[in-house]
């Protein structure tokens, strides 16, 4: 029976440190700007949807994982990132923290953060 709870307690822990699924959301591939969103991470706060997003910009040579959320109902539909992380292109940390502005900003239509809102909303 000991060794069923620990057998149990182990595949809990695993399924909980479960890989992110980064999905491709959108890309100025002439300025070497890539999107993605952790689908795995959608879910909805309150009235709210928040995800994990990671844009890489490989010219800048880095790129930064941020939580963010979603108005989804208002029109245009706004953003508010409460969480960044920056890192080199080696996965290094070179910057964290939390986002102090926290005020919804609308997103612009035409843009790759449209794209992605329109996603994560979709979703």
């Amino acid at each position: 029976m000991k060794k069923l709870a620990v057998v149990l307690l182990v595949s809990f822990g695993a399924m909980s440190a479960s890989a992110a699924n980064w999905v491709a959301a959108a890309e100025d591939s002439k300025d070497g700007i890539y999107t993605y969103v952790d689908t795995e991470s959608i879910s909805t706060q309150g009235k709210y949807k928040q995800a994990f997003v990671k844009m890489l910009s490989i010219p800048e040579g880095f790129f930064i994982i941020s939580l963010i959320s979603y108005d989804c109902r208002s029109n245009p539909r706004r953003s508010k990132p409460t969480y960044a992380a920056q890192y080199d292109l080696e996965g290094n940390v070179t910057r964290s923290g939390l986002i102090t502005n926290n005020d919804f900003l609308p997103v612009i239509p035409g843009t790759l953060g449209e794209t992605q809102a329109n996603m994560i909303c979709n979703l």
